[in-house]
């Protein structure tokens, strides 16, 4: 029997970014499923479980800090690491919406994708 493939939800509402990130973790063997905005973000989430999430924060329709809050305080959802990606300076008001035992914080600007590849290998 075949392993179970690890999957991801991408949270990003940038069509051109969004895609980048599908096909590179295609490559990697991730089962990736897509959302374009925080709203459809957790509706999936609760649905498909996912082994990681990758977000952005800057999103119409539930921005992406609300998001990782409402993720981090569901029974459900709350063990599911996430990748949170932005170029906000906001740090401290990421930071308090994330679980430093299991969430992860890059800005776009000043890292590479095979960085934030790397990372989520490591937790996914």
């Amino acid at each position: 029997m075949a392993a179970k493939k690890k999957s991801i939800l991408i949270v990003e509402d940038e069509e051109l970014q969004r895609d980048l990130l599908r096909r590179a973790f295609e490559k990697e063997g991730y089962l990736v499923h897509t959302a374009e905005d925080g709203a459809e973000g957790l509706e999936k989430a609760g649905k498909l479980n996912p082994s990681v999430i990758v977000l952005d924060l800057v999103m119409p329709l539930g921005d992406g800090i609300t998001l990782l809050y409402k993720i981090n305080t569901d029974p459900a959802l709350r063990s599911v690491p996430v990748v949170v990606l932005t170029n906000l300076a906001m740090q401290d008001k990421i930071k308090e919406a994330m679980n430093v035992e299991k969430d992860h914080f890059f800005t776009k600007t000043n890292h590479s994708l095979q960085e934030i590849i790397s990372q989520v290998k490591a937790i996914a």
